[in-house]
C-alpha cells in the first residue's frame, strides 16, 4: 500500500514520501480502539506504543533538521 500511495504521490503531486518503518501487529491496539483510548494512554508500555514512540521520535527529529538546516 506505502509503494503505491507513494508512487502516485510522486506522480501527481510532485512529492516525495518517507517510510519510517511498518507499524507492528499488536492486540493492544484494538483493544484500545474498542475502548476508545489513545494506545499510548490504555497501554502505555505496549510494543505498538514503543512503535509508535520511535516514529514520533523520527518525525520530529526529521522536522527539526528541515527547519533548523
Amino acid at each position: 500500500a506505502y509503494d503505491e500511495l507513494a508512487r502516485t504521490c510522486t506522480e501527481r503531486l510532485g512529492v516525495s514520501l518517507a517510510s519510517y518503518g511498518l507499524q507492528i501487529d499488536d492486540l493492544e491496539v484494538y483493544r484500545s480502539i474498542a475502548a476508545a483510548r489513545p494506545i499510548s494512554v490504555a497501554h502505555p508500555h505496549s510494543p505498538a506504543t514503543r512503535a509508535l514512540t520511535d516514529v514520533a521520535r523520527l518525525l520530529y527529529e526529521d522536522a527539526r533538521s528541515r527547519v533548523v538546516g
